[in-house]
């Protein structure tokens, strides 16, 4: 573990490469962004707190995405950061506040570069199934388990659906393609904070991203299928409808499937929602999506998929993605300026930076430059 006194601190958890388009994705199919996630901590308790962890998961490379310059982000405190991983391989990175004061507010998060490919699809065909015994043993253990406050599997309703759709669809693939109509097909989308457990879901008949995807899983695990969530912000919308910088405060998630001899499969019944329910987002998923944990429900996060606290109760919490691009290069410049002895013309370029990128980590840090000339 190390102490810095910093404002921002580079972290390398080996992802710290420049964000180039991969080989096999030409560039102008490629969309670059930088990505700032930014959480507001509020010591709401009458008394100072001491060693406040926050965790972090660590957005990862794949065929998809590429993530570049990733850096922890915590604003005018002095803090420690340890890399960490947990029980499902999802690297984290845990923020340790040495004290916060009553009414006391930080900001942590962290920034980074990201390019984004078109999502692969996964053509999925019964006819290809493997079986269950195929699904290695210990991740068949680490992800069909039960945990009542989210899927609760003993729940006679889900026994009861769970029974009949296993009957019905003893292919492991065309259950799991049936469980996804039922769900997408049955729920209807509401956003009313907080999550219930999947029987709780399923009665009520509507649920945020969240809930669709407890339901889901549970529906899975309770016929045998391995399932875990996928985490992620939602970036700008396509082509004119495309406004930067974006701010994301809704996030979203979905689930994977493990079905051999595909491997782990996305899921999406919350996109997918209707009467009849549409199959757009089965082996697949959204496109300009930031994909930041995929894991189960479990320590240290929890439920939680962005960012987690040790003081949950003592702590009042806001959260957002802000994407933008070119605010990296624009600070640069600034900084050149500055550098060069042009004081007043990079205060005025910082001061453009700050009303144009408003809300990223290079607006905090022009707003901060001009501040302390």
């Amino acid at each position: 573990m190390f102490r810095y006194t910093a404002l921002a601190v580079l972290i390398c958890c080996g992802v710290a490469h420049s964000a180039d388009p991969p080989a096999s994705q030409p560039a102008d199919q490629a969309d670059t962004y930088e990505v700032y996630f930014r959480c507001v901590l509020r010591n709401k308790t009458d008394g100072a707190l001491d060693d406040v962890h926050v965790w972090l998961p660590v957005p990862q490379d794949s065929d998809y995405q590429r993530i570049g310059a990733f850096q922890t982000e915590l604003w005018g405190q002095p803090f420690a950061v340890e890399r960490q991983e947990d029980r499902f391989g999802q690297p984290l990175v845990r923020i340790t506040i040495a004290r916060l004061e009553p009414n006391q507010t930080v900001e942590v998060g962290y920034s980074c570069d990201v390019l984004l490919r078109v999502p692969p699809k996964v053509q999925l065909d019964p006819a290809r199934a493997g079986a269950l015994e195929d699904v290695p043993a210990d991740l068949r253990a680490l992800y069909t388990t039960d945990l009542k406050d989210i899927y609760d599997l003993s729940s006679p309703e889900i026994r009861r659906v769970a029974g009949e759709l296993l009957a019905k669809h003893p292919n492991p693939v065309a259950r799991a393609l049936a469980i996804h109509d039922f769900v997408a097909g049955r729920l209807k989308y509401v956003r009313e904070g907080g999550w219930d457990a999947a029987p709780t879901v399923l009665e009520r008949g509507s649920g945020s991203c969240s809930e669709f995807s407890f339901l889901f899983c549970a529906l899975c695990r309770a016929t045998g299928l391995p399932t875990r969530f996928v985490g992620a912000s939602n970036g700008p919308a396509a082509g004119r409808r495309a406004r930067l910088p974006h701010e994301d405060t809704v996030l979203h998630r979905w689930a994977e499937v493990y079905l051999p001899p595909y491997g782990w499969v996305p899921f999406d019944p919350t996109a997918d929602r209707g009467e009849p329910p549409k199959r757009a987002f089965v082996g697949t998923f959204r496109p300009r999506v930031l994909i930041v944990s995929k894991r189960d429900a479990g320590p240290p996060l929890g439920q939680a998929y962005v960012v987690a606290n040790d003081h949950p109760r003592d702590l009042e919490w806001k959260r957002a993605f802000v994407w933008t691009r070119g605010a990296r290069a624009a600070f640069e410049r600034a900084t050149e300026l500055a550098a060069a002895g042009h004081r007043d013309e990079a205060d005025m370029a910082y001061q453009e930076i700050a009303a144009k990128y408003k809300g990223s980590r290079w607006a905090k840090a022009a707003e901060q430059r001009v501040q302390t000339k």
